[in-house]
């Protein structure tokens, strides 16, 4: 049986629509899987949305800096008795280590998450789309890659306007345009082979209808 949590730290990081994004998932999967109705029924929630500085729409800026204010944090969210902690954010799981030795409780992995359900659902070759940050480290190819899963990746030509599309969304000014913008890299994967998609930025689901798509959208916050 799944572990039971009673008590979920969030670490929102700069994030305030991804972070609404995540808990409106949460809680509709408390119903959906846990037919969760009283106020009971759902985990007490600690959100420590953080005023991330030295990080902006193309990923991590300060690398020093923003790995003292992400562990300070979690230490944060321990010291109020959290049992697991998840952070809406895939680019800062470049610290995942770092904040994991400062914190007494587990902290879920999102891309790992991501890419093992990428790997359940059987597929071989995915696109991936993320912040520039994320794009250039590796984080996500490298995990999949490891479950033996190819990986395309969009044109460095591309990411200032994958940023631009992340910006907007972190305003809430996004609409056609930048849900036009995805829909056309989507088909470049499709068209190089991809079987999927894998949306590695925590605000592009909010920015594309997966209807739109000619691929299947992984949605990083879903999983």
């Amino acid at each position: 049986s799944p572990q039971i949590i009673k008590t979920l730290g969030i670490l929102g990081v700069m994030l305030p629509m991804a972070s609404t994004h995540f808990l409106q998932q949460l809680l509709k999967g408390c119903q959906d899987m846990y037919l969760a109705v009283q106020d009971t029924d759902y985990p007490h929630l600690v959100l420590n949305s953080i005023r991330l500085e030295g990080f902006d729409e193309s990923g991590i800026v300060d690398v020093a800096l923003v790995e003292q204010q992400l562990q300070q944090g979690i230490v944060e969210l321990n010291t109020l008795g959290v049992e697991a902690i998840v952070i809406p954010c895939n680019t800062v799981h470049l610290f995942y280590d770092s904040m994991l030795q400062v914190s007494a409780c587990p902290i879920f992995h999102l891309i790992e998450e991501t890419c093992a359900r990428a790997q359940i659902l059987g597929y071989k070759k995915l696109g991936l789309l993320a912040s520039e940050s994320n794009l250039k480290s590796g984080l996500y190819q490298n995990a999949l890659e490891k479950r033996g899963i190819e990986v395309l990746i969009p044109s460095v030509d591309f990411y200032p306007s994958i940023g631009a599309t992340i910006e907007a969304v972190m305003a809430n000014r996004h609409g056609a345009a930048e849900q036009e913008f995805l829909v056309e890299l989507v088909q470049d994967f499709k068209v190089q082979g991809a079987e999927a998609v894998i949306l590695g930025c925590t605000e592009l689901p909010l920015a594309i209808q997966k209807n739109a798509a000619s691929l299947p959208l992984i949605d990083s916050l879903e999983v």
